[in-house]
């Protein structure tokens, strides 16, 4: 009987140490594991109140310029109006849908456009917008600047 309760002790003693290592290696794996966890750094998405509209006018090669207006939201969502300015009759484009960030958060691409017929790529900065040419790059000319659009609210 002796025998039993010195092996059932033993077995006890020897589960708890060997438990007690796993939860060590356990939190030692989760504390390396931090170690190794490259934090995000700030970017447009983390760091900016990148919500809200933004609003300006741009060049246009057929009419005196387009007044566009583009709504983004913590959702995801967006809404943007193109409205070519003195043209007969008006012309004004309502689209919507859905946006998402590329993996550096800087740029956000719009969802629910058809390829080519409206930019889709925008650097977003501090209180702006860039719009981006159709391949998703910086316009880099005498108008650069045209295509930056103001936060509004």
């Amino acid at each position: 009987m002796k025998k039993k309760i010195v092996i059932v002790s033993m077995a006890g003693l020897l589960f708890g140490v060997t438990s007690c290592g796993l939860k060590n290696e356990s939190k030692d794996n989760e504390n390396q594991m931090d170690t190794l966890t490259i934090p995000m750094a700030d970017n447009s998405m983390t760091s900016l109140n990148w919500d809200g509209v933004y609003e300006g006018v741009i060049p246009c090669a057929d009419c005196s310029g387009i007044q566009v207006r583009l709504e983004l939201t913590t959702d995801l969502t967006y809404k943007l109006m193109y409205d070519y300015q003195g043209k007969e009759p008006k012309n004004v484009s309502n689209l919507s849908g859905t946006f998402y960030w590329d993996k550096t958060g800087s740029f956000i691409t719009l969802d629910g456009i058809k390829e080519g017929s409206y930019p889709v790529h925008y650097q977003v900065g501090e209180n702006i917008i860039r719009q981006l040419d159709m391949d998703g790059n910086v316009i880099i000319d005498n108008w650069e600047n045209a295509y930056i659009l103001q936060k509004t609210s």
